[in-house]
């Protein structure tokens, strides 16, 4: 802005203050006339641009940095922010217009703590005031431990990209021996489980963007990609618009040029690079993406901050550092917010749905990595999914729940989830607590074996003889969580589908 460039010589040299850490917000100088790799430093700037990665590596972008203030109070902390990142960018002149943004939130199937912390960013709450700003939210459903454990143990798996398969490789040199998974691991607790696993994430996290162009490139527009437990780097204070000031920002930096504005604080194991918890992606940027997406799935799955530090270096890209977030849960002793929510967890209000009392929608659940099973001739298959669109019905294929979830419910007593990987009719997603009803861990007896096993001979075509006896089973165990540990996971998805037809309006569900 206009401000910014008539700002004091004093500051714009560096001055004690500046770099002693005063909340100055400054933000970077215009785009020099020609960026060298790893060795630009515009004269008479302030120290904000910096290489990718750290040095003596060479870098192909310049990278910008901000200053976040870190006030006591919240009256301060909010009028910093909204002198920080301003509200609307200027297009006066030959400015560019500021792009609309698109928000995907990664959520992990395993963790709730987004669904119980409002601090969070993958809370209801955060997600709402996201929405309110003018951005669209969409959820992506991590992929889980039982990947990264593929990924670990047998380095490639199958994922589920929208409705199509594709394979991923463990990138080399992304799994050190030492982090490689235990056999007798069932927990799936190995550090490279979860590393590799939320790697693959926003790797499909980035399969949407490409698609989303390759659908519909004449909507371009910014694309911020937030983890669920990333949370404002303020807690305890009370900044009403926090979530907000995260779109101002990624559309003041599409307009200034920048290709990828990181919002997160980098953790200390890090070692320099930027933390992927929240980053924003330009127009250009997505367009970029798209460009190198086969190059980039070649490449292999690794950590999530080096997976995305590859593509800033191989793409030259322009980035900047505003980390208005921090990555994992606020502690609930220094935040009032998250201790007043734990103490009293609201019910969300029910949206009202237009009811669609003729409508039946069908939900086709599938394990990502079974690709083989969305072939023909089964109901997974494109061929089969176009023959039911093609008769009316409205079509999704969900991600299955897995031991992951059952893992947790197990140990916490109960899960909280959203239903869907995409938000409903009204916008927003829904989300539900799972818990094991009364009895549910009780051996089925025979009168109940015989009414389920009557059940299946009447709405299956193969009936129990062919779903259960040959497979050396019977109903008993077929039922019970402790034969069959896919039975509560596989329970956990049909309450999934099922809830979300419902809330949604419809008449009737096929799951």
């Amino acid at each position: 802005s206009s401000r910014s460039r008539s700002s004091s010589p004093a500051l714009l040299a560096g001055s004690p203050a500046l770099l002693a850490g005063s909340p100055v917000m400054l933000r970077p100088p215009p785009p020099p006339p020609l960026l060298l790799p790893g060795a630009y430093a515009p004269p008479n700037a302030a120290p904000v641009l910096l290489t990718w990665p750290a040095p003596p590596a060479p870098a192909a972008g310049a990278i910008g940095s901000w200053q976040v203030p870190r006030p006591e109070s919240g009256a301060a902390a909010e009028a910093a922010l909204r002198s920080a990142v301003p509200a609307t960018v200027p297009t006066t002149g030959s400015a560019p217009q500021a792009p609309p943004v698109r928000v995907l939130c990664l959520v992990r199937p395993d963790q709730d703590e987004h669904l119980r912390d409002p601090c969070l960013a993958g809370s209801p709450t955060s997600l709402e005031q996201v929405r309110d700003a003018g951005a669209t939210v969409e959820l992506v459903r991590a992929s889980c431990l039982c990947q990264g454990q593929r990924l670990a143990e047998e380095g490639e798996t199958a994922e589920l990209l929208g409705e199509t398969t594709t394979n991923f490789v463990r990138a080399p040199g992304s799994c050190h021996e030492t982090l490689r998974t235990d056999p007798s691991d069932t927990h799936r607790k190995s550090p490279a489980t979860a590393m590799l696993a939320r790697g693959l994430t926003h790797l499909r996290a980035w399969a949407e963007v490409v698609r989303h162009l390759a659908e519909d490139g004449a909507k371009r527009s910014a694309v911020i990609i937030l983890e669920a437990n990333a949370r404002s780097a303020t807690p305890g204070t009370a900044v009403s618009s926090y979530w907000a000031q995260l779109v101002h920002a990624a559309r003041a930096s599409a307009a200034r040029d920048e290709d990828i504005l990181f919002l997160a604080q980098s953790p200390t194991n890090l070692r320099g690079s930027d933390s992927a918890a929240a980053y924003a992606l330009s127009p250009r940027c997505c367009d970029l993406l798209s460009q190198r997406w086969d190059a980039l799935v070649q490449g292999g799955v690794e950590e999530a901050e080096a997976l995305v530090g590859r593509f800033v270096q191989s793409s030259g890209l322009r980035a900047a550092r505003l980390p208005l977030l921090a990555p994992g849960a606020c502690d609930a002793g220094a935040c009032p917010r998250l201790a007043a929510a734990q103490s009293a967890l609201p019910v969300p209000p029910l949206v009202p749905m237009k009811p669609r009392p003729d409508d039946v929608k069908i939900f086709i659940i599938t394990l990502p990595h079974r690709g083989d099973r969305r072939v023909e001739p089964l109901v997974g298959s494109p061929a089969a999914v176009a023959a039911m669109r093609g008769a009316g019905f409205e079509v999704e294929l969900i991600r299955a729940s897995c031991y992951c979830e059952r893992d947790v419910l197990e140990a916490n007593g109960e899960l909280r989830c959203y239903l869907e990987d995409q938000a409903g009719p009204a916008g927003r997603p829904h989300f539900a607590r799972m818990r094991r009803y009364a009895g549910a861990d009780a051996p089925v007896g025979a009168e109940e074996a015989e009414r389920l096993r009557r059940a299946i001979d009447e709405n299956y075509e193969g009936g129990a003889e062919r779903l259960i006896d040959s497979m050396g089973g019977d109903v008993e165990g077929y039922v019970v969580d402790s034969n069959w540990p896919g039975a509560t996971s596989c329970a956990i998805s049909h309450a999934r589908a099922l809830l979300s037809a419902a809330l949604d309006g419809y008449g009737g569900g096929l799951v």
